[in-house]
């Protein structure tokens, strides 16, 4: 991988610190304070989360809903996608399409021209950040993919990512769709880069890197209900 200059990292920096200034802004975080001061309380008003990503076919999201119930705090996956669609009017199905592709500039630029529900991976994104910044502040949650831990303060969280080998996931697409394996292949390939992609283009990282996350854990080697009982043990004692 090519190594970003030092002016690349602070123009990177400074994007995304004004995304969330954005954010703070929209969200109303403080009314009666300006956008500066309403930046520096977000961490104190989001609550402990504990955020999962998760390789395709790995067994992520099983552990993560195991550890939402030890802690007794709501998973929130889909859900997200579900309150987006609400709070912003935007269809459903869109939002679906967009949280699996890859980005196009050329759908992005043209194709909202022709159909009004189509939602940009730009607006996709700026509507997540809201949601989780809502969802955050409302209360302790495990989020579920999405990137959570990019977009929320990550002193408040516990982020973890879920790995497994190729032919475990393989195995376990193909039991899960009833696919052969060159589609269940094709599947992987398609979910894994989707799912990468956002934390690339958006944050310039890569979601493979063990220095974004808190924990990396391979489902081959763990028990999902040992891994669950780890992240729970994690979070109380960073948390209480």
């Amino acid at each position: 991988m090519t190594r970003r200059s030092s002016y690349e990292d602070k123009a990177i920096a400074g994007a995304v610190e004004q995304q969330m200034k954005r954010w703070a802004v929209g969200l109303e975080v403080q009314s009666r304070l300006g956008p500066e001061q309403a930046l520096a309380r977000l961490p104190a008003e989001v609550h402990p989360y504990v955020a999962f990503t998760r390789e395709t076919g790995a067994g992520g999201t099983d552990i993560a809903l195991r550890v939402a119930e030890r802690l007794g705090f709501p998973s929130l996956g889909r859900e997200l996608l579900d309150a987006m669609a609400e709070r912003y009017s935007l269809w459903r199905d869109s939002l679906e399409s967009v949280d699996e592709r890859t980005f196009s500039w050329v759908r992005d630029v043209f194709v909202p021209w022709i159909d009004h529900r189509v939602v940009t991976q730009n607006e996709y994104v700026c509507h997540l950040g809201q949601i989780l910044l809502i969802a955050a502040r409302s209360g302790s949650a495990v989020f579920v993919g999405r990137a959570a831990h990019m977009f929320l303060p990550r002193a408040r969280g516990v982020a973890v990512r879920v790995v497994a080998p190729s032919e475990r996931r393989l195995e376990r697409v193909m039991e899960v769709h009833g696919f052969d394996s060159r589609a269940a292949e094709v599947y992987l390939a398609r979910r894994d880069e989707g799912r990468q992609e956002l934390i690339r283009r958006y944050f310039r990282a890569e979601a493979e890197d063990p220095l974004l996350y808190d924990v990396v854990i391979n489902s081959e080697r763990f028990d999902r209900d040992e891994a669950a009982d780890f992240i729970v043990a994690l979070f109380r004692r960073r948390f209480g």
